[in-house]
C-alpha cells in the first residue's frame, strides 16, 4: 500500500518464487503511492468550515469516537482506559473528551499549517511516531477521517456539500498519509 516495508516485503516475496522459476522483482515496475494534494479551493474549504465545527467540537471529538468504536469495536481495546466500557458510558466519559478535543485540536493545528507543509508534516510525523509507542496498527490511521465526517456532517445541516465532503476525505487522505510514513521503518 505504498509502505515503505510492504514494497520491501513485495520485492522480498518476488525474488522468492523467482528462485522458483517465476516471476523475478525485476520485472514488475514498484508502485509507490503518492502524497495526496490538496486545492487551493479544498483549503479554503477547510478553514471555512472548520470555524463552523468549532462551535461543537467538544461533541464533535466524542461523536467521533463513538462512531469509530461502534463500527470498529476491535480499536477501543487499542485504549486502555475505554476497554469494556459500553458506548453509554464513553459517551459520558471525561477522558474521552479529553481525548476527542485533542484530536480536534490536532486537526485545527493542521488546518491553520496547510500554507506551510513543512510545519504541517513536522507536526504528523511526529504524531505518527507517537502512535508507533502506543501500538497502534497502521491500517487504523485510515479508520479516522470517515467518522470525522460523520460527526461534523449534522453540523451543517443543508450546507453539506459533496465539495465539502471531498475536501474533508482528502484532507485526512493527506494526514494519514504523512502519518503512516511516520511509523513504517
Amino acid at each position: 500500500m505504498g509502505c515503505r516495508n510492504s514494497s520491501l516485503e513485495k520485492k522480498i516475496s518476488l525474488e522468492e518464487s523467482s528462485n522458483k522459476g517465476t516471476l523475478d522483482a525485476q520485472s514488475e515496475p514498484e508502485v509507490k503511492e503518492e502524497r495526496p494534494p490538496l486545492t487551493d479551493r479544498q483549503k479554503q474549504l477547510l478553514r471555512d468550515s472548520w470555524k463552523i465545527v468549532q462551535a461543537d467540537i467538544y461533541k464533535v471529538g466524542v461523536v467521533m469516537f463513538l462512531k469509530l468504536f461502534e463500527k470498529y469495536p476491535d480499536v477501543q481495546d487499542i485504549f486502555i482506559p475505554y476497554r469494556g466500557q459500553t458506548l453509554d458510558e464513553l459517551g459520558n466519559c471525561d477522558r474521552l473528551r479529553e481525548h476527542g478535543l485533542q484530536v480536534m485540536r490536532t486537526v485545527e493545528k493542521v488546518i491553520a499549517r496547510l500554507d506551510k507543509p513543512e510545519n504541517m508534516e513536522a507536526l504528523l510525523f511526529i504524531l505518527g511516531q507517537k502512535h508507533v509507542m502506543f501500538n497502534t496498527k497502521v491500517d487504523y490511521m485510515d479508520l479516522i477521517g470517515p467518522q470525522f465526517i460523520l460527526a461534523i456532517k449534522p453540523t451543517f445541516k443543508n450546507d453539506w456539500t459533496i465539495e465539502l465532503e471531498e475536501a474533508w476525505s482528502d484532507f485526512f487522505k493527506l494526514v494519514t498519509f504523512i502519518m503512516k510514513e511516520a511509523m513504517v521503518f
